[in-house]
């Protein structure tokens, strides 16, 4: 999934910059800057994104829970400033033209985030399970909290 949202981010930069090379070409420089903000942000997120999933990939799955909750990575935390900033930018589109691609993946990004809050929750649970499990200290599993 983390790679899905890599590919993803990758193309959402690429489009972005060609939109400002067509905003820029046509004189729309609002429009341009719009983009151009877009693109750093979503050059910005693959970077952090690849960095997190390096560090996951050098994991065992059973230490899982103790790299997640010390990557760093806000993956959820930004979902509704994305769907907020998505609508205004749909709203944009509505009065002006040219933001809806975007106002889709902004969109998109906060989905994409959101799933992956969700899944890196899940993998930290998971994870703690099979790591109690391989050391088989069943008891002290009820009694702590991995995630505080």
């Amino acid at each position: 999934m983390v790679r899905l949202y890599i590919i993803f981010l990758e193309a959402s930069a690429l489009v972005s910059i060609l939109i400002v090379g067509l905003r820029t070409a046509s004189g729309d420089v609002t429009g341009a800057l719009a983009y151009l903000t877009a693109s750093a942000l979503f050059l910005t997120s693959v970077l952090t994104t690849r960095e997190f999933y390096s560090l996951i990939r050098r994991a065992r799955f059973a230490v899982y829970w103790m790299r997640l909750g010390t990557s760093g990575t806000p993956y959820g935390g930004y979902v509704s400033l994305y769907v907020i900033t998505s609508v205004l930018f749909f709203t944009a589109d509505l009065l002006k033209g040219g933001y809806l691609p975007l106002a889709l993946l902004l969109l998109f990004k906060g989905f994409f985030e959101y799933l992956l809050d969700r899944f890196q929750a899940d993998t930290m649970a998971a994870s703690f399970l099979f790591y109690t499990l391989e050391t088989g200290d069943l008891e002290s599993a009820e009694i702590r909290d991995p995630f505080r």
